[in-house]
């Protein structure tokens, strides 16, 4: 884990009386899922191009881990689609590739066909993959969805649920809820992170307090913000709910439907089993 650092970012185009942003500050961890949030023109597209040093700015921003850019730009889609990745990520094991392309639900066969005969959606996954097999790297991935159907974006969705260390910028509100654990939002005045610890009442700070300093039920809190925070595909819940009362129940319920993670439980509260289960097994 490491941060991005932006201190009193000023930015605005040449020729434009309006700053894009004007003396911001703030931090990104590096392990987020983060997801970016604003009106047309608040910065969504731009602040990605600033990390990456394409435009001056005045302020600093400063980061001890290199960022790489989705979409990528391929200059010959005639060459193999093989060829391509290895030009994204020279370095990847093809196993490792091999990982990536099955997640995605993309076949082997594709690799040596020329890239510019793949579907969009097709080379929207493959150049995914490159992109993950960017180790050490933060991601700063723009509008995936673009040339997604429905089911290649719920798939897509999942991916990157299970990923983590990238900026995701979308306007699909359903894909971006499932898909990061923070929300950098740019609105009129400032620009506001948050995490679902504040959807439960937590700061940062007080996340990473001694948990032996709480209540039990701030302590349970807690402990399920840590799990959601997890990077899993299941979260395995054995009565979550004891010594949570009824508001914080009601938060742990809406947050459970915005962001739909999977999850295998055991509770005793039929209106939450009600809420949240999509199956029940009953013994």
């Amino acid at each position: 884990m490491s941060l991005i650092n932006v201190s009193n970012l000023t930015f605005a185009y040449d020729g434009s009386f309006d700053n894009i942003f004007e003396n911001v500050s703030f931090q990104i961890d590096t392990d987020w899922k983060l997801g970016f949030t604003g009106r047309n023109g608040r910065g969504k597209t731009t602040f990605p191009h600033l990390l990456l040093g394409q435009y001056e700015y005045s302020g600093k921003i400063s980061a001890t881990v290199p960022f790489e850019y989705f979409p990528f730009q391929v200059a010959n889609k005639e060459q193999p689609t093989l060829d391509v990745i290895a030009g994204i990520s020279p370095d990847f094991q093809h196993w490792e590739l091999m990982r990536e392309l099955s997640l995605l639900k993309v076949s082997e066969d594709v690799l040596y066909r020329p890239f510019a005969s793949l579907s969009n959606g097709e080379q929207t996954k493959v150049m995914l993959a490159a992109l993950f097999l960017k180790e050490n790297s933060f991601l700063l991935i723009d509008e995936p969805t673009n040339h997604l159907d429905m089911e290649a974006r719920q798939l897509v969705s999942g991916y990157l649920h299970a990923k983590s260390g990238f900026i995701l910028v979308s306007h699909d509100r359903a894909f971006l809820d499932n898909c990061v654990d923070h929300i950098l939002s740019i609105n009129k005045t400032n620009i506001e992170i948050k995490s679902i610890l504040r959807k439960l009442d937590f700061s940062r700070d007080q996340f990473e307090k001694d948990i032996s300093a709480y209540s039990g039920g701030q302590k349970k809190k807690l402990l399920i913000a840590k799990s959601l925070c997890e990077n899993v595909h299941l979260h395995i819940w054995d009565e979550p709910l004891n010594f949570i009362d009824v508001i914080s129940r009601m938060q742990i319920e809406e947050l459970l439907l915005e962001h739909s993670p999977t999850i295998l439980f055991v509770e005793h509260d039929r209106e939450f089993c009600d809420r949240i289960a999509t199956k029940m097994i009953h013994l």
